[in-house]
């Protein structure tokens, strides 16, 4: 048998080319055609003056001023790019959520003695240490334990 050659004139059929599709469950709902339809809408509008947007959701459109909205966008904005910037591994800890590492990063007393927030790379400095109080600053002040109240003041001169 001998194989035709096709041009643009020529008839086919869409299971030659293996159009058939291969998830019918996932085809869009066809019973939302007639709303989703902007000439259905646009008549809609035409009868009503209403769009339904208006009419299932009134003309309330939050409590808050242009400013408002845009400073809190600005802030969201700001904190997702910073949280892109963070090492990969950072981010997968947090499963890609900047929501999650704020939660955690807010909850914190230390932010940078933080030993997760090290160990991501994120945090340098290792947790204080737990000192008796005596530092180069204040050693044989009163406020050192093993101080005695003689203990001559420290001239700063």
């Amino acid at each position: 048998m001998r194989k035709q050659l096709r041009n643009a004139y020529s008839t086919h059929c869409a299971e030659e080319y293996g159009l058939e599709n291969p998830h019918p469950e996932q085809q869009a709902v066809q019973a939302d055609k007639e709303s989703c339809d902007i000439n259905n809408i646009m008549a809609k509008y035409q009868q009503t003056g209403v769009i339904d947007h208006v009419r299932e959701h009134g003309a309330r459109y939050a409590d808050a001023t242009g400013v408002e909205f845009n400073a809190a966008m600005q802030l969201i904005a700001n904190a997702q790019t910073m949280f892109e910037e963070l090492p990969s591994s950072a981010r997968n800890h947090f499963e890609n959520d900047p929501a999650r590492f704020l939660d955690y990063v807010n909850g914190l007393d230390e932010i940078a003695a933080d030993p997760l927030l090290i160990e991501l790379g994120l945090s340098t400095r290792k947790p204080r240490e737990k000192t008796t109080g005596e530092t180069p600053e204040n050693k044989g002040s009163p406020t050192d334990p093993g101080a005695t109240e003689e203990s001559p003041p420290i001239d700063p001169t």
